[in-house]
């Protein structure tokens, strides 16, 4: 389980965000806000307390990998899966609070997605608590990361391996001192809420034992797809009968497409995903964990292509924004330094003519020319024909004596 945190001052959004139906989104847990109300209308008692803190309201996404995907939706009673991913969030909302972070004193609503092969959480938590102050809100994306890491290592799931590592470091380093006292009302207000969110009846406990069978056999098909897209792009790398013409067309006659995203410069795989008659996309390396060496033998072509399950999102579109920013301003300036090659060369060759015509008249060069050797050429000359050739000769003697030059 691993917690990402970002920053809104958009509270609408961020709550429309976390129950859109249309991505399966259901408030799962909450605080301090009504039950039964619409996102709208939970965007609006938020407002009339909010103060214009910035961000004005925090958005936790907590991730389960695909073992913990696996292992949660392999409990056969629906009440029982419920109660432990309810576990598991209030203690990881429990571990922000005992940081420093009082999330307790705020409003907030977890929100559960089913549009993905892996089981996530959108977590909204305004920025103002119910008395009008600001949360306490230092160092809250490392208590987020540390948080889960203990949380996933209580509840038997799996940790991101650094975060793990410091969480322990971090244990080990607060038994050896003297831990500043918790608010005495903190335990009572994580109860209230802990008991409120227990009385809540959670419509995914009312769906049909089949429909969750089913859901289970297509996590387990996604996993599989995904480890077969992997396997199939690592063996065609490594065969030797693979070369750079038919690399991509075997490929494709196993139903994978590789592309290139132009502005995220990243190589993804897409995939036909059966069971929901759409495309899937996967990074090959931070998806599917394809090893990208065995890939450097092959020189493809590959196309460009953006990645359609993130061409609409707001930070590919900042992405892209950006980039074309950069692509045109890199254009200018290659004008530019073309331009100024061409005046160049144009004024080199007129050097060059002039230079021929004064010294066929026997000028001497001038300014530039005398810079880049003229007048030195002519000095050397002088000392050559004769005025200063003695004196010169004592010098140069009195120099190679000096810097050793004799008595090798």
């Amino acid at each position: 389980m691993i917690a990402k945190v970002l920053r809104s001052d958009n509270v609408t959004y961020t709550l429309s965000y976390g129950q859109n139906s249309e991505k399966g989104g259901e408030v799962f847990y909450l605080n301090e806000t009504l039950e039964g109300q619409t996102p709208k209308e939970m965007a609006d008692d938020w407002l009339a307390i909010a103060n214009k803190y910035s961000p004005m309201c925090y958005h936790i996404i907590i991730s389960m990998s695909n073992g913990d995907t696996e292992k949660i939706r392999s409990i056969d009673n629906p009440a029982d899966r419920v109660e432990f991913e309810r576990n598991v969030i209030d203690a990881f909302m429990r571990e922000l609070d005992q940081r420093g972070n009082n999330v307790f004193d705020c409003p907030f609503v977890v929100a559960h997605h089913e549009n993905t092969d892996n089981e996530h959480f959108h977590i909204a938590i305004l920025t103002t608590t119910v008395d009008g102050r600001r949360l306490r809100d230092s160092f809250i994306k490392k208590n987020a990361v540390r948080a889960a890491a203990k949380v996933s290592e209580e509840y038997g799931l799996e940790a991101a391996p650094r975060a793990l590592y410091l969480e322990r470091q971090h244990q080990k380093a607060v038994g050896t001192r003297k831990e500043d006292p918790l608010p005495s009302d903190a335990d009572e207000r994580h109860l209230s809420c802990k008991e409120q969110n227990k009385k809540r009846t959670y419509t995914r406990v009312e769906k049909d034992p089949g429909e969750l069978k089913e859901r289970q056999r297509r996590a387990i098909r996604a996993q599989q797809r995904k480890q077969r897209c992997k396997y199939m792009i690592e063996k065609l790398a490594q065969d030797k009968t693979t070369t750079d013409a038919n690399f991509l067309s075997r490929l494709v006659s196993e139903g994978i497409s590789l592309y290139r995203d132009p502005y995220e410069q990243c190589l993804y795989a897409e995939i036909f995903d059966e069971d929901n008659d759409k495309t899937r996309t996967y990074s090959l390396d931070k998806e599917l964990d394809v090893d990208l060496q065995l890939l450097q033998r092959l020189n493809v072509n590959v196309a460009d292509k953006e990645r359609v399950d993130k061409v609409s999102t707001k930070k590919y579109q900042e992405l892209k924004v950006k980039v074309e920013k950069e692509r045109k301003a890199a254009e200018a300036k290659a004008k530019t330094t073309k331009k100024s090659t061409k005046n160049v060369e144009r004024s080199t060759g007129n050097s060059k003519t002039n230079k021929t015509t004064r010294t066929s008249r026997g000028q001497k060069g001038s300014g530039f020319l005398n810079a880049s050797g003229g007048a030195a050429h002519g000095q050397n000359r002088e000392h050559e024909v004769g005025g200063h050739h003695g004196s010169s000769d004592d010098l140069d003697e009195e120099w190679r004596r000096k810097s050793g030059y004799y008595g090798y």
